[in-house]
C-alpha cells in the first residue's frame, strides 16, 4: 500500500458523522495530502471503497469539518487502514495540541493493550511496582502506592493544577523531580501555616526592637 506522503486522499465520511451533511463541494472528492518525513510506522493508505465505506459520504464529512472552528485535523481509520486525512485551518500532521480528556480514553486502551500483552499484571499494579526506579527516588511518595485503577478512574487524591503543572511536568528535564517539587511547595506552606503567623496589632510594631540601641550595633541584631 502507498505511504502518506504522496497518497491522493479519497475523501469520505464514517456514516455516523456525515448524517445530516450536505452535498459533496467541487473539488472535494479528491484531496492531495502531502505529509513531509512520513514515518515507516504510519498507518497503510487505502481507498474509502477498499475498507467498504462511501466514499462520497466521506467526502461530505470532511467538508463540513471546515464549518467546526475548533476543529484542526479529521483522521478515519476502518480495520487499520488509513482511508481519509484532512487538516483545517492551517493545521498540519506535525502540530501538537492539546487534548486534554482524550487522554484518559487513550491511556484506558493502552492499559488494556498492556495488561492484554502481559506487559501488566493487573490495574491492580501500583505506581512503585510499574515504576521502580522513578518510585525508588521518592520512596515516601504518596503517588508510588497510587494503583492502575486510582489513576484511570480520577481517584488518587493528589492535588494537581491541569492549568499550571501539566506544561512544567511536559517540559522539565526531570519530570521525577519537577513533581517532588510540587510537593516541598505544598508541604513549605503547611509547616508555615501551622508554625504559626505573628498577632494581629493596631499599630506597627518592629518585629526586631532597636530602642536604645547604638546604630553602630545595628547589624548584630
Amino acid at each position: 500500500m502507498p505511504s502518506r506522503r504522496d497518497f491522493l486522499l479519497s475523501a469520505g465520511a464514517v456514516a455516523a458523522l456525515s448524517a445530516g451533511c450536505g452535498s459533496t463541494r467541487p473539488g472535494s472528492a479528491i484531496q492531495p495530502i502531502d505529509v513531509p518525513g512520513a514515518a515507516a510506522w504510519d498507518w497503510p493508505i487505502g481507498t474509502p471503497q477498499s475498507q467498504g465505506m462511501d466514499a462520497a459520504a466521506l467526502a461530505r464529512t470532511l467538508d463540513a469539518g471546515a464549518d467546526l472552528r475548533a476543529l484542526r485535523s479529521l483522521l478515519v481509520v476502518r480495520n487499520g487502514v488509513l482511508v481519509a486525512e484532512r487538516y483545517y485551518g492551517n493545521g498540519t500532521a506535525d502540530d501538537l495540541f492539546g487534548v486534554q480528556s482524550v487522554t484518559k480514553s487513550v491511556s484506558s486502551v493502552l492499559v488494556g493493550q498492556a495488561i492484554g500483552a502481559g506487559k501488566i499484571a493487573s490495574v491492580s499494579a501500583t505506581v512503585r511496582e510499574l515504576l521502580p526506579e522513578a518510585a525508588a527516588r521518592a520512596p515516601d511518595a504518596p503517588a508510588a502506592r497510587l494503583t492502575l485503577a486510582q489513576i484511570l478512574t480520577g481517584r488518587t487524591g493528589l492535588r494537581y493544577d491541569w492549568s499550571t503543572d501539566s506544561r512544567a511536568l511536559a517540559t522539565a528535564a526531570d519530570p521525577v523531580r519537577m513533581a517532588r517539587a510540587f510537593a516541598n511547595v505544598i508541604d513549605a506552606g503547611r509547616d508555615a501555616f501551622e508554625a504559626g503567623l505573628m498577632q494581629q496589632r493596631d499599630m506597627a510594631v518592629p518585629s526586631t526592637p532597636v530602642a536604645g540601641t547604638p546604630f553602630f550595633d545595628l547589624d548584630k541584631q
